[in-house]
C-alpha cells in the first residue's frame, strides 16, 4: 500500500511542523505528503519550504491555490497525489505513533474493503482528552450510510480514515460547503462501498477558537445546502434517497440550536419551523421544544425593550 497523505492548510502555519512531524516519524511503508495551500496569508509558504528541505529526499508536495475552502482544497491534493490509497489529515491533526502500521495492516487483512477507519482522540482548549472508538459499521451499505448521516459510527472523521484513490476519483468533497462536509463525502463512500472499522486510535484531533465548526456564519451559510450535496440522485439509491426529509429537518433543528446559542432568536424559532413542518415527530423532541418557547419569549422580551 502506497499512501498519500492529504493536508490541506489555511493560515495554519503554526501547526504544520507537528502535523508533518507525526507522519514523518511513522514506520510505514512508501508514502509521500501532498500539502495544499489554501491562499494562506500568513507563513505557511516559508514553513512548507522549511519542511521540505528538512525531510528531503522523502516526497512532499506543494500546492498552492486561491482561496476555495477545506473541501476544494482536499480534492485538489487527491489529484496530485500518487499512492493507492488517501489519508486526509487537518493541518492542526497529530497522528499517533504506529497509525500507519495498524492501517496497513487492516488493509491486508481486508483487501476488498475501500474505506478503512480507526479511533481518534479529542483534546479541547482545557487540554480535556476524549478518546472516540471505530465502530458503527454493518454489511449493509444503506444502514452505513444512515448510521453516518445520523452520527452514529463513531471514529469516523477525516484525520482517522484511509480511502482507495480510485474511489476519490468518483466521490469528492462538496466544494462551497464549509461545515460538515466530511459527512458528505463519507456517506457517500459507505453507501456505495464496503468499510471496516479498525480497532485502536490513529489521530489526534485538536480543538480550538479557529476551528470551523464554531463558526455560525459559515454553518447557518451552508447548512441546508449540505441536504442537497448530501442526497444527490446520481450517489444513491431509492432508499437511501427516502431519509432526506427527516434529515432535512434535522438539520434545521441542528442550526436552530446553534442561532439560539448564540442569541439568534428570531432565526433560531424560524429553522426549528422549518424542521417541524419537515418532520412533524420531532415535535416530540423536548430539548429542541424547550428552546423554541425560550427563544419565543426571549423574542418577546427583546420587542418589549424596543
Amino acid at each position: 500500500m502506497k499512501l498519500s497523505f492529504v493536508i490541506p492548510t489555511y493560515n495554519y502555519a503554526r501547526f504544520l511542523e507537528r502535523c508533518l512531524d507525526s507522519v514523518m516519524t511513522q514506520e510505514s511503508l512508501e508514502h509521500e505528503v501532498v500539502i495544499v495551500d489554501d491562499g494562506s496569508t500568513d507563513d505557511t509558504a516559508n514553513v512548507v519550504s522549511r519542511l521540505r528541505h528538512q525531510y528531503a529526499p522523502r516526497a512532499i508536495k506543494y500546492v498552492h491555490q486561491a482561496n476555495a475552502g477545506p473541501s476544494a482544497a482536499r480534492n485538489m491534493g487527491a489529484m496530485h497525489a500518487s499512492g493507492d490509497h488517501l489519508w486526509f489529515l487537518d493541518a492542526d491533526d497529530a497522528l499517533v505513533a504506529g497509525a500507519v502500521q495498524r492501517l496497513a495492516a487492516a488493509q491486508a487483512q481486508y483487501p476488498d474493503r475501500v474505506l478503512l477507519f480507526a479511533g481518534y482522540d479529542s483534546i479541547n482548549r482545557q487540554n480535556e482528552r476524549t478518546a472516540h472508538r471505530a465502530a458503527g459499521i454493518a454489511n449493509d451499505r444503506t444502514v452505513n450510510f444512515q448510521r453516518c448521516i445520523k452520527g452514529r459510527i463513531s471514529g469516523l472523521t477525516i484525520g482517522s480514515a484511509v480511502v482507495r484513490t480510485e474511489a476519490c476519483r468518483e466521490i469528492q468533497f462538496p466544494e462551497g460547503v464549509h461545515n460538515n462536509e466530511d459527512v458528505v463525502f463519507f456517506a457517500h463512500l459507505l453507501a456505495r462501498y464496503p468499510a471496516v472499522a479498525v480497532p485502536g486510535i490513529a489521530v489526534v484531533k485538536y480543538r480550538h477558537e479557529g476551528s470551523l465548526r464554531r463558526n455560525l456564519e459559515r454553518i447557518e451559510a451552508s447548512g441546508l445546502d449540505l441536504v442537497d450535496h448530501l442526497f444527490d440522485p446520481n450517489r444513491l439509491n431509492p432508499k437511501q434517497l427516502g431519509l432526506r426529509r427527516r434529515f432535512f429537518a434535522k438539520r434545521c433543528l441542528s442550526i436552530s440550536r446553534t442561532c439560539y446559542l448564540h442569541g439568534e432568536y428570531r432565526k433560531a424559532r424560524s429553522y426549528y419551523e422549518r424542521g417541524i413542518r419537515a418532520y412533524p415527530w420531532f415535535l416530540f423532541k423536548g430539548s429542541n421544544l424547550r428552546k423554541y418557547i425560550r427563544s419565543c419569549l426571549r423574542g418577546l422580551i427583546r420587542s418589549g425593550r424596543g
